[in-house]
């Protein structure tokens, strides 16, 4: 019950959501150049701009939002055994809890950002892109 006493620090936690959410709007900006080969966005468009302040806004957003309610999951399904933490805690706990994903948002990038430009992709048939990435072999 020490534990409970000490007082609730969020620096690491926002700083390991942090990072992921930075790692996963890297990974969405490689996909974006990919698809920028089959779709008409040109680096001057309103879309192109609107696109990628789209892709920063919910990498950010979207990975702290769920953070949030990953949080309050857990904190729903504790009431079954009579918790004794706050959502302060477990929105702490849970923000621990993503440091693993860091080392799979690193992979992932570095996947992306070698094996996106040998991958042919087609604007006659979008879905091959997804074939050939699905299927490319180490």
């Amino acid at each position: 019950m020490k534990s409970q006493k000490k007082k609730v620090s969020f620096k690491y936690p926002v700083l390991i959501v942090l990072i992921i959410s930075i790692l996963q709007i890297g990974s969405g900006i490689l996909m974006m150049n990919k698809m920028k080969e089959i779709l008409p966005l040109d680096g001057n468009s309103f879309l192109s701009t609107a696109v990628t302040l789209g892709s920063v806004i919910v990498g950010l957003f979207g990975t702290f939002l769920y953070w949030i309610i990953l949080a309050g999951i857990f904190y729903l399904i504790s009431f079954l055994f009579h918790p004794d933490g706050s959502f302060k805690r477990t929105l702490e706990f849970v923000g621990y809890g993503f440091a693993p994903q860091i080392l799979a948002g690193i992979v992932n990038l570095v996947v992306m950002y070698y094996i996106l430009p040998s991958v042919p992709i087609s604007s006659q048939n979008p879905q091959l892109f997804f074939q050939k990435v699905s299927h490319k072999h180490w």
